[in-house]
């Protein structure tokens, strides 16, 4: 798993590259949240994720809520068919994860 950050004065851009599953969530969890402190608004990229689980959804769901807790902008983009296929076994709407990059 890897990370790759761009930063600019509004908002931070986090792309996460690899697995989203249960091994990795407490690294890909640190990284959210220190994004999240020092930005007042986080993207993230997930096209290059290769598998996700449901400690993956539950990770997007924590880092939403933290978010609107922190009052900062979160928006979730480029989702491959794995993180879709996680969030609708789990029984949500993959959609409404998921802004367009433009909106991003």
């Amino acid at each position: 798993m890897a990370f790759k950050i761009e930063e600019n004065e509004n908002k931070v851009i986090l792309r996460i590259e690899g697995a989203m599953t249960v091994y990795e969530v407490a690294s890909i969890r640190s990284e959210l949240a220190g994004c999240l402190e020092k930005s007042k608004g986080l993207v993230l990229k997930l096209d290059e994720v290769s598998d996700c689980d449901t400690a993956g959804v539950q990770l997007l769901c924590s880092a939403y809520r933290t978010a609107r807790d922190k009052v900062r902008t979160f928006s979730v983009s480029g989702a491959p068919d794995v993180v879709r296929d996680a969030i609708d076994r789990i029984g949500l709407d993959p959609e409404a994860f998921f802004t367009t990059d433009e909106e991003a």
